[in-house]
């Protein structure tokens, strides 16, 4: 029987995990909110949701994303690989165009990613604490709960590469599993691009901890099953995979926008990222499996990140270090379980910053005001339907596939590839000058030059020439062609 003081210190050494659960649950809980919030808002909360509107409307049609020629409209660039759009066409069929059926994948694909990390760390710690810790930590890290719930590729292919190095720690002797783990690293690539690197070469490294026989013959599978439908994909589109996929993505890189955007995540989750170092350096002296796997992904996976320097780039160029930063805080909590005082530090620690995201950050307030756009997203939308021929816009791009309409003009890919001397855009610039767009939505704010990174010079010259100012709802400016009359309401919201 335990005396009243051995009772009193295990309540003690207890509390702080329990402390911290409590708190990943309450974000989990926030989490499932604002998601389910994002799933059934029916508009766009981000610019690059209608290009995969877009395309998986195109798809559904039997039409290609990838087209070689951009001589001619649609001026479309599909960024990514086709799997994401290609899983949303049959939806689109079914039920039209929404954004409801993608952002729905997407959140799952977020708790699938949760639940693996969770598995992954159960089967190497052979703990469930830490394999809790690690799966809600995920959850609670800001920039997953910001994008796990757009209609955007990068969550599903982040499931897929987990679930694929799930299968190879559990089931690496089995010849039949690895080559499903394979294929599912592949469908992670033919997803997003980004995941050819991590997550097969961490499964490389573990797998040739064991019998480098089986790392060799795996990463051959892998190379294997990748170049085959690349072969695939850039013969069937007459290189226009290639061009679309690889050069359109070769957007300048600025030192000052990643040491920006690096200073913030730093300042958003300082301790979890301290959490993360500790592990690693801690861990390399006597490591553990999990460390073994742990060190390669998180290492590599933020040597990706750094692409977030890129223009157009945004927080998803996070989400797979996330997933490796929650495995190396569960490996932090289990290195920890043997020292009681240290382990009491670091779970208190881990509390403290989970409190402070708790109390919000700019991307949940950045979708809950986009979540207030509704009523201007509805003008909108009713001007669109009383509007014939073709139109633009930029950030309310989505719109327009949402409305059955073809997407005519990315303005951003395109203006990128025009600057860099990879696109002509005079063809585009004679559509304007002969005013062959009814309508041209444009996003201008006072604080921001955000239409001069979305419009080359050229572009903007010839819509104030050959387009006049007819209204704005909010900070979207209406153009009309300057021939046009009487095509507008008389009031505007």
């Amino acid at each position: 029987m335990e005396s009243p003081v051995t009772q009193s210190e295990s309540i003690v050494n207890r509390l702080p995990a329990v402390v911290l659960l409590v708190l990943l649950f309450v974000s989990a809980l926030l989490f499932v909110q604002l998601g389910w919030s994002v799933i059934l808002f029916p508009y766009p909360v981000d610019y690059g949701e209608g290009p995969l509107l877009d395309q998986a409307a195109r798809l559904s049609r039997g039409e290609s994303v990838y087209d070689a020629d951009l001589t001619s409209a649609p001026f479309t660039i599909a960024n990514y690989p086709p799997l994401y759009p290609l899983a949303q066409a049959a939806f689109v069929k079914l039920v039209g165009p929404a954004f409801w059926y993608g952002r729905l994948l997407s959140w799952l694909s977020a708790l699938t990613a949760a639940l693996c990390i969770t598995s992954i760390v159960r089967t190497l710690t052979r703990a469930w604490p830490p394999a809790l810790i690690g799966g809600l930590t995920f959850l609670a890290l800001p920039f997953v709960s910001f994008w796990a719930p757009l209609f955007r590729v990068d969550l599903l292919g982040l499931a897929l590469s987990l679930a694929g190095l799930l299968i190879v720690i559990r089931r690496s002797e089995r010849r039949g599993a690895l080559l499903t783990a394979a294929l599912l690293l592949t469908a992670a690539i033919y997803t997003r691009q980004t995941y050819a690197l991590a997550a097969p070469f961490t499964a490389f490294v573990w797998l040739a901890l064991h019998s480098r026989r089986r790392a060799f013959a795996f990463a051959a599978t892998v190379a294997a099953l990748t170049a085959i439908v690349y072969l695939m994909l850039d013969g069937l589109t007459d290189g226009g995979f290639f061009f679309h996929v690889v050069t359109a993505n070769v957007n300048s890189f600025s030192g000052a926008r990643l040491l920006r955007l690096a200073t913030e995540a730093g300042m958003m989750i300082p301790l979890f990222l301290a959490a993360a170092a500790l592990y690693l350096i801690v861990g390399a002296r006597t490591p553990d499996a999990l460390w073994k796997f742990c060190a390669p992904y998180l290492v590599v996976s933020l040597l990706v990140a750094l692409t977030i320097g890129k223009s157009g780039s945004n927080v998803n160029y996070w989400l797979e270090s996330c997933a490796a930063l929650s495995i190396a805080t569960a490996g932090l909590v289990s290195w920890s379980r043997r020292r009681a005082t240290i382990r009491v530090a670091v779970l208190l620690l881990l509390a403290v910053q989970v409190s402070m995201l708790l109390g919000g950050n700019r991307y949940s307030r950045h979708l809950r005001w986009k979540l207030e756009q509704g009523a201007r997203m509805a003008a909108l939308t009713e001007l669109l339907q009383r509007t014939d021929g073709p139109v633009l816009a930029d950030e309310e791009l989505g719109l327009l596939p949402l409305a059955g309409r073809a997407v005519e003009l990315q303005p951003f890919e395109l203006s990128a590839l025009a600057r860099r001397g990879s696109w002509d855009e005079a063809p585009l610039l004679a559509a304007l000058e002969r005013q062959e767009f009814e309508l041209i939505l444009m996003y201008r704010v006072p604080w921001s030059p955000l239409h001069r990174t979305r419009w080359t010079p050229a572009m903007l010259e010839r819509i104030e020439r050959k387009y006049e100012r007819v209204g704005a709802v909010g900070p979207t400016v209406l153009y009309r062609p300057r021939r046009a009359q009487g095509l507008l309401p008389a009031a505007l919201p």
